[in-house]
């Protein structure tokens, strides 16, 4: 699978990475469309609700905080309080209108005079507060225009119209009282001797003084008024002047509590203020399916944008920009232009596959589990292992591909969890994956995938999130003990048993679709009823029992340095299955007694016979899609060695002869795994020409090639050492010795 998938790749070329970021970026819309899709609802007011609706998250409704707020002010009563200056005002008042009387009765007055004051106040007569009948009676006043009166002594029509003129040059609250009192109280006023008027004015001052020191509102000052007028009735007074008193007193009186708007508005901001913030609860029913669809439920439908399409429209906007956003980044990220670690086309991608893969699968199990969610199983969410995002992309990309991964992750998980669920399901849901997502940021830096057992990996992996999830529902006030809490705490645990089946399960088939030197396709290929083994072993039997010696002595030399000890074997196995194509001149399929094919051919066609079998082997691996790994060291198992035999046959005939026409092409052996199958497989050929099986015979053959191939820079481009060479060269020899049953002498 990795192979084809490694052709259809180089098939593409540059357009593989944009077309499976379009691809990637399809498969995310259409599984997080019907999330972020307006749904269109019928809401007509008054009419029956065809659908339950739900509040999806606690908001305030503050239409009707502020309708709660109004009645609360409106139940505030108009605010009155006692103004003590009323009583001292009205009692001024009262000083000054009654020496405005005695100023006026103190006087002395001649026709003449009085007529000028009338001259001098024709405003008076224009607008009629002096009735021209006065004038008229003044005109008829028979007396000398110079003769100077008191005020008593003058004629009732001249005290009236000089009350009227010079009460006009009188303050206005002077004016308002005398233009109102009656013609009875105003005439027994200007009659009386000055005695009786201090009398009457402190009689009258002691009424309004004793009747304004109480608190009196303008809705009961009849009653205040009718108490006053009984008193006054009750006083040994004449008749003039108890009415006189009454009648000033009925003007004198007003009410003592005074409308504060000042106080009233503070008292209705305390009783506003007072009142609790109205909150639409999560969860709640908003409309009943079967109910009438009132005024109230269609302004809160409003307030989540139930009734408004563009404002859903917005978000589905915002997610088709982040996705688009996503894809540009993505190919960007694998684009040769911005990546610095210069891997080739081919790397770039089988790691734009390894994210694509991980992204789509996580969104399509989120999906599952969002519907699932939906369907009634609360936070079925979190089961979503976003763990495991980071540990499949870093290992085969790098750590900033894996940063990338989580943040547009979560960020186009909020599209998907953000479909009008509860709002406790999404904040905590967000949160969790986001955490979760950077600790397995952490674990994969550290390399702690690695280590499956209870006790190092999942303990740590539980302690964790545990330690996240606790405080994210102590923050959103979930009672940890609570059926709720528990709940989501089994959920958790089921994440991680998730986790650790993907890993156990899942890993190893990931592994073997991007990497060729994945462990289950090497086993697979291991097989020895693979097909192509069966053909090396039918058709080239002794290069088959070659191979199966090669793979066992290089394995444990490759072991015995740290290497890659399956894949040497397996690629042993197919390392000469080129031969299968002229089995005949290869000398270990050749029958005792049967002349050799080579005999009938020359120097040079038998080289390129012997050489032919590399470039035909790549060519077998290749057809059959076994990985590049395999076919590499297929390429390298002989490096640009020569080959002897024919060369120094073909030179003893033609000293002039090109060397180059003798040598393998190549190229040498690029990794350690290579080199020792290269030592290992002309050391098992020649073990096969020794004449006795000692230890000294096999050290001196296994030296001579490693001296051979040393010398011949075949080790020149792979990191192969000396002490490595050491190492090599004593798990060859124990190998050889055990091939033939020979014991190891050790130094004494």
């Amino acid at each position: 699978m990795n192979r084809k998938l490694q052709r259809f790749q180089a098939l593409l070329g540059n357009y593989y990475i944009p077309l499976i970021s379009f691809i990637l970026s399809i498969a995310i819309i259409m599984l997080g469309y019907s999330n972020v899709q307006p749904r269109e609802y019928d809401f007509q007011l008054n009419q029956v609700a065809q659908d339950t609706i739900l509040a999806p998250m606690t908001i305030e409704d503050t239409e009707q905080t502020e309708l709660n707020k109004q009645r609360a002010r409106d139940a505030v009563n108009d605010v009155y309080l006692f103004q003590g200056d009323i009583r001292t005002q009205q009692l001024t008042l009262i000083e000054q209108y009654f020496s405005f009387i005695r100023q006026l009765k103190n006087e002395s007055y001649s026709k003449n005079s009085i007529q000028t004051l009338i001259d001098k106040h024709t405003d008076l007569v224009e607008s009629g507060e002096i009735e021209q009948s006065l004038l008229n009676q003044f005109d008829n006043v028979d007396r000398l225009d110079g003769q100077e009166l008191t005020f008593v002594q003058l004629e009732t029509v001249e005290q009236l119209l000089l009350y009227e003129i010079l009460l006009s040059e009188q303050t206005d609250a002077i004016k308002y009282l005398g233009n109102n009192i009656g013609t009875t109280t105003l005439t027994h006023v200007l009659s009386i001797d000055p005695e009786t008027l201090s009398e009457f004015q402190n009689k009258l001052t002691e009424l309004i003084s004793t009747a304004l020191e109480q608190e009196i509102q303008a809705n009961n000052i009849e009653s205040f008024i009718s108490s006053v007028e009984q008193t006054i009735s009750n006083m040994p007074y004449s008749l003039d002047a108890r009415r006189s008193l009454i009648d000033l007193s009925n003007r004198l009186i007003v009410p003592t509590m005074t409308y504060s708007e000042t106080e009233t508005e503070r008292r209705r901001e305390e009783a506003a203020d007072s009142v609790q913030t109205s909150y639409i609860l999560q969860g709640q029913v908003i409309i009943q399916e079967g109910h009438i669809i009132g005024v109230d439920a269609k302004r809160q439908l409003d307030l989540y944008g139930f009734l408004d399409l563009s404002s859903q429209k917005t978000l589905a906007y915002a997610f088709y920009a982040t996705v688009l956003f996503h894809g540009i980044v993505m190919i960007a990220v694998f684009s040769k232009f911005l990546n610095k670690s210069g891997e080739e086309l081919g790397q770039r991608s089988m790691q734009a596959t390894a994210y694509a893969l991980v992204m789509f699968f996580g969104f399509s199990l989120l999906k599952l589990f969002h519907l699932m969610q939906t369907s009634g199983l609360s936070y079925s969410t979190l089961v979503l292992p976003v763990f495991l995002i980071p540990y499949m992309i870093i290992p085969r990309t790098n750590a900033r591909v894996g940063t990338i991964a989580v943040l547009f992750f979560n960020l186009l998980a909020l599209f998907v969890i953000n479909s009008y669920d509860n709002m406790t399901v999404i904040t905590l849901t967000t949160l969790f994956y986001f955490f979760s997502s950077i600790l397995g940021v952490m674990f994969v830096l550290r390399q702690e995938m690695h280590r499956y057992s209870i006790k190092e990996f999942f303990v740590p992996l539980f302690f964790w999130h545990i330690t996240i999830v606790i405080p994210l529902l102590l923050s959103l006030n979930v009672n940890i003990l609570s059926e709720q809490g528990l709940h989501i705490i089994l959920l958790i645990i089921g994440n991680l048993l998730l986790v650790n089946m993907i890993l156990f399960f899942v890993t190893p088939y990931w592994e073997q679709l991007l990497i060729d030197k994945a462990a289950l396709t090497l086993n697979q290929l291991g097989n020895l009823n693979h097909p192509l083994l069966k053909l090396l072993i039918e058709k080239s039997p002794g290069t088959y029992h070659h191979s199966i010696l090669v793979a066992n002595l290089s394995a444990n030399a490759v072991e015995a340095i740290g290497g890659d000890s399956l894949l040497t074997r397996v690629a042993a196995y197919y390392h000469d299955i080129g031969k299968t194509i002229h089995p005949r001149f290869f000398t270990e399929n050749v029958a005792s007694g049967m002349e050799s094919p080579h005999q009938m051919i020359t120097e040079l066609e038998s080289a390129r016979i012997i050489m032919g079998h590399v470039s035909e082997g790549a060519r077998i691996l290749e057809e059959h899609c076994l990985p590049k790994s395999i076919i590499d060291i297929c390429m390298q198992h002989h490096g640009t060695t020569l080959v002897k035999y024919f060369y120094y046959q073909a030179k003893a005939k033609n000293p002039t002869l090109n060397e180059a026409d003798y040598r393998y092409p190549g190229p040498k052996a690029q990794t350690k795994e290579a080199a020792i199958i290269m030592i290992a497989d002309s050391v098992e050929a020649a073990s096969r020409t020794l004449k006795e099986y000692n230890q000294a015979s096999i050290e001196k053959m296994i030296d001579a090639i490693i001296a051979d191939k040393t010398n011949d820079n075949q080790f020149s481009e792979c990191d192969l050492t000396v002490h490595d060479l050491k190492i090599v060269r004593r798990s060859l020899i124990a190998g050889v010795a055990g091939m033939y049953h020979t014991r190891v002498e050790y130094p004494k």
